[in-house]
């Protein structure tokens, strides 16, 4: 599995502390599952349970569904991850 991050200049200020517009943490969860509806459930969930202090985003795999997540905090992240932990 490879990880690319886009470096684009218009897109992103690089001038600004952390790479990605002021967040300073990332973070990537990889929910393993191979059945479409259960996998259609968990990504509505995971927009539900998105706190304000994240940003968000999820692929759907083929076997699963892979969220990144960008915060101010690593707690804030974290606590993304236990919450939708406790639903799957």
């Amino acid at each position: 599995m490879a990880d690319h991050t886009l470096l684009d200049p218009s897109w992103f200020a690089y001038d600004t502390p952390g790479l990605w517009n002021n967040y300073t943490h990332n973070g990537l969860l990889y929910l393993y599952t191979s059945d479409g509806e259960q996998k259609s459930r968990w990504i509505q969930m995971i927009r539900d349970k998105k706190p304000d202090q994240v940003e968000a985003g999820c692929s759907e795999c083929r076997q699963g569904i892979l969220l990144r997540v960008l915060g101010k905090s690593g707690d804030a992240v974290y606590d993304y991850f236990e919450d939708i932990a406790r639903e799957v």
